[in-house]
């Protein structure tokens, strides 16, 4: 993923406030890229964005 489809990526999702969750399919180069997790084989990541734009690592969830 480049720097520019991180950014737009972290700012999509910085943005979402609903209603109801929002749920983004993805690889995990993304995931690494936007969170600095190494998510293994169909992991999920649980997000929250901030107030400051940046996004928060609530968990994840592992099948």
């Amino acid at each position: 993923m480049s720097d520019a489809q991180t950014a737009q990526a972290r700012a999509l999702l910085s943005r979402w406030r609903g209603p109801g969750t929002l749920v983004v399919v993805t690889h995990q180069i993304n995931i690494t890229a936007l969170t600095g997790i190494y998510p293994a084989s169909a992991q999920g990541v649980v997000l929250r964005p901030s107030a400051d734009g940046s996004l928060k690592v609530l968990g994840t969830v592992t099948p």
